[in-house]
């Protein structure tokens, strides 16, 4: 019995030893990395109309709406309001653009809400804005130019007492790729 007494504190005591041996990490290591890119055309947004209502005549009383289609430029006019034929800006128009870029590529169309025109800077009326294009993506294969068109439309009210003469006002359309 006293062998085994004496084999059980050797038998730890190498065991013991065992466990306090450093492991060997592994002190590096590398893999290679590739870089790619792909270079592209830039944008260009062209305007090919401005968003024109035409002549209206204010109504007599109460109030009326002028309405430009996004999609095909017609202009409607309701409630007490009317539309004319002839004189200045006669022709109403949808704001049209061209986008030319990269073929395939996808893009987004930023028109705000709506645009103040003002009379010589005075007399504001806000016209709501209208896209029929939020996003899309370029005619064409990879590698090639595409396009794509798109029509801002709008809306705004007049009232008996809104000023006569000549209003004006500006916004700003942007298409970035995404």
């Amino acid at each position: 019995m006293s062998k085994f007494v004496r084999l059980v504190p050797f038998t730890a005591a190498v065991a013991l030893s065992l466990a306090a041996a450093p492991a060997l990490a592994q002190t590096s290591s590398s893999t290679s990395v590739t870089g790619t890119m792909n270079v592209t055309q830039p944008l260009q947004l062209s305007k090919t109309t401005d968003l024109t209502f035409g002549t209206i005549m204010r109504p007599s009383s109460g109030s009326g709406n002028v309405i430009i289609d996004a999609t095909t430029g017609v202009r409607t006019v309701t409630g007490n309001a009317t539309g004319v034929t002839g004189g200045a800006n006669a022709t109403p128009t949808r704001a049209a653009f061209t986008v030319t870029g990269e073929g395939n590529m996808n893009i987004t169309v930023t028109v705000p809400g709506s645009m103040t025109m003002t009379r010589g800077g005075l007399d504001p009326i806000t016209v709501s804005l209208n896209s029929t294009m939020g996003g899309g993506q370029l005619s064409g294969p990879s590698g090639s130019t595409g396009t794509a068109s798109f029509g801002v439309g709008g809306q705004l009210s007049l009232s008996s007492s809104t000023p006569t003469g000549a209003y004006s006002g500006t916004f700003n359309v942007t298409v970035a790729y995404n």
